[in-house]
């Protein structure tokens, strides 16, 4: 993929989900590196691993300036036999990260990051408009995956997605401000969110990504319009409080369907 007319998403959702889901179909011989390499071009066009600490670029042996995406293929080779595993977090909503430590303050600012055992995280961050630098930090403690059983998800993005929708018809928009258009960010994040999944995999997986796009892109819009949003004090609050409550919907569904399918293409493990 080149760059000449390609529009890359302005953030890093996402990659970190594709990362961990094509790596290990790589390494469980579905699909070659070079796969891997090409889906992640959707993002953008250049990766580049930079160890955020001392222990990482040691014991991961990075340099310290930093090195092109076949890095990012070694560390899910060296990582991928103990399993992978994608963290989505949210303030409030850290999943076990230690408190205002680099990884916990590198993971707020992008929303995610990959679990690559023993014990270190890859967090994407867009560094310009074709560069994405994934930082490899070295984590305290182990990080426990997030996988709820994939048809009590399901069930749960079915209401979220009516949650959603009556949410975004209470919303006091304003007519100043211009919002995200719903179909266009719905487009985007459901083409991003087929992206994630290598082909053949677990199809309730695949659908449980494609609801939590359209979830994630009404939330989007809502959020556009949080200044707004409830036609008093109290409603505001607790319309703010109903946007939280999908948004975490939205990041386990998530986390179960990329885990699930990691799980199972790397140990056969069925969720």
């Amino acid at each position: 993929m080149t760059d000449t007319g390609t529009e890359y998403p302005s953030d890093a959702q996402g990659l970190s989900g594709a990362l961990g889901a094509w790596g290990a179909a790589w390494q469980s011989g579905r699909c070659s590196p070079d796969d891997v390499l090409d889906v992640l071009s959707w993002w953008s066009s250049r990766h580049r691993v930079i160890p955020a600490d001392r222990a990482a670029a040691q014991e991961l042996s990075l340099d310290a300036g930093g090195e092109e995406s076949d890095a990012l293929l070694r560390l899910i080779r060296a990582g991928s036999p103990n399993g992978l595993a994608v963290l989505l977090v949210a303030p409030g909503d850290m999943l076990g990260l230690p408190p205002r430590s680099p990884v916990t303050t590198a993971a707020l600012d992008t929303g995610e990051l990959l679990v690559v055992p023993g014990h270190y995280a890859l967090v994407p961050r867009r560094l310009d408009r074709y560069t994405v630098g994934w930082g490899a930090h070295t984590l305290e403690t182990p990080m426990v995956p997030v996988t709820m059983p994939l048809g009590e998800v399901e069930y749960e993005l079915r209401e979220s997605i009516r949650s959603a929708a009556e949410i975004l018809g209470d919303l006091r928009l304003p007519r100043s401000a211009p919002l995200p258009d719903p179909r266009a960010k719905v487009a985007e994040l459901t083409r991003l969110a087929a992206t994630q999944l290598p082909p053949n995999v677990n199809t309730r997986a695949e659908r449980i990504l494609e609801q939590a796009a359209h979830v994630a892109a009404i939330l989007a819009v809502a959020a556009a319009a949080a200044p707004d949003f409830g036609i008093n004090a109290a409603g505001q609050h607790t319309g703010d409080g109903a946007l939280r409550e999908l948004g975490r919907t939205v990041r386990v569904a998530r986390m179960s369907a990329t885990n699930a399918v990691i799980s199972e293409l790397l140990h056969g493990n069925k969720v």
